[in-house]
């Protein structure tokens, strides 16, 4: 498995690891997108943080232009999903009722605020960044397996990738027309809006 992705810019940070799995030894078993509700420059500020103050962090970030900065390896968890409402239980049809879902999914966020659109750059980046997870730890792509962090905590994180996220798109997007398939095949593909995207072959 390859633990960065090629061509993301790479800021790691201390801010990882934990929740019983052993070192280089997570195996993920959905994608969640989150929105950040700030700045992306914020989360590079954080990751340069020796020890972590700030106790959160995400595999990925989206930048506004689609730039993608990853800060945790892939293999390893990322602290996005460790606090819970526990009087209400996730909605995620994959939970197992004990296992802390930080512990083994993969988070992707970007960077703006929950009641502002996904640019088209951003929408882009997040497709190509959840199809090579995707690929990566051999998951195939469905509803239960692509997930906003409102289906893990559905109380204070409600909002949470916002209404802009378009899950059923980014599906279509992933895998077009085999569900088995969990990476993005070359061609042009239609973002939600008309948007295009290319895939290298």
């Amino acid at each position: 498995m390859n633990r960065w992705m090629p061509g993301a810019e790479r800021h790691e940070t201390a801010a990882q690891g934990g929740y019983g799995v052993p070192s280089r030894g997570m195996e993920a078993t959905a994608v969640v997108h989150h929105v950040m509700e700030g700045w992306l420059s914020t989360m590079v500020r954080w990751s340069e943080e020796r020890p972590a103050h700030h106790e959160a962090s995400y595999h990925f970030g989206i930048g506004m232009d689609g730039g993608i900065v990853q800060f945790v390896p892939i293999d390893t968890p990322a602290w996005h999903a460790g606090r819970r409402d526990d009087s209400v239980d996730p909605t995620w049809s994959l939970w197992d009722g004990a296992r802390n879902p930080g512990g083994h999914t993969v988070a992707v966020a970007r960077e703006g605020f929950h009641d502002k659109p996904w640019t088209p750059e951003q929408i882009d980046a997040a497709v190509r960044i959840t199809a090579w997870v995707m690929g990566e730890h051999e998951i195939a792509p469905y509803v239960a397996t692509l997930i906003g962090h409102y289906e893990l905590n559905p109380v204070t994180r409600a909002n949470d990738p916002g209404g802009g996220w378009d899950k059923a798109a980014m599906l279509e997007l992933i895998s077009p027309d085999e569900p088995e398939t969990s990476v993005l095949a070359p061609g042009d593909y239609t973002l939600p809006g008309g948007h295009r995207l290319h895939v290298q072959g």
